[in-house]
Parts: C-alpha cells; sequence; structure tokens
C-alpha cells in the first residue's frame, strides 16, 4: 500500500478519536508522511486540533507540526490553498 495513503485513512478516523493520547499516537505515527503531503498532514491537524477532549499537550503538538509545515513547505500548502 502506498505510505501516504495511511493520510487519507486516518482523517475521517481522527475524529473518533477521544483521548488525546490516541490523537498524538496517531499524529506521531503519521509523521513520517508529513514531508510527503504536507497539505493532507494540515487537514489531519486541523481535525485532530477540533476533538472535543483537546489539551494543552495536544494543542502544543498540533501548533509546532503547523509551524514546522508553514516554514519548510510553505509554497506547497500555499498551491493547495
Amino acid at each position: 500500500m502506498n505510505l501516504t495513503k495511511w493520510i487519507y485513512i486516518a482523517l475521517p478516523t481522527i475524529q473518533l478519536l477521544k483521548s488525546t493520547i490516541r490523537i498524538e499516537l496517531t499524529l506521531h505515527a503519521l509523521e513520517p508522511l508529513l514531508d510527503m503531503v504536507p497539505h493532507r498532514y494540515l487537514k489531519l491537524l486541523s481535525l485532530a486540533s477540533m476533538v472535543e477532549s483537546f489539551d494543552c499537550d495536544t494543542a502544543r503538538l498540533v501548533f509546532d507540526e503547523l509551524n514546522y509545515i508553514l516554514n519548510k513547505h510553505h509554497d506547497e500548502v500555499k498551491k493547495h490553498a
């Protein structure tokens, strides 16, 4: 299976996760794909940030990942906006 398809699989499932620990584990597991499909990873971060049990640690993780993507992949993200 193409590794980038894991992002597509994770998009609907991240919304079902109630535990921030599971969300963080999912984001960490998919982190290697961040540089392959940064625009899709942004969507994943967006969905993760909307989970009801969003806490400070998860917010920090999402913020750090978002900054990384915008700093490293600005042009590519802008192209998909």
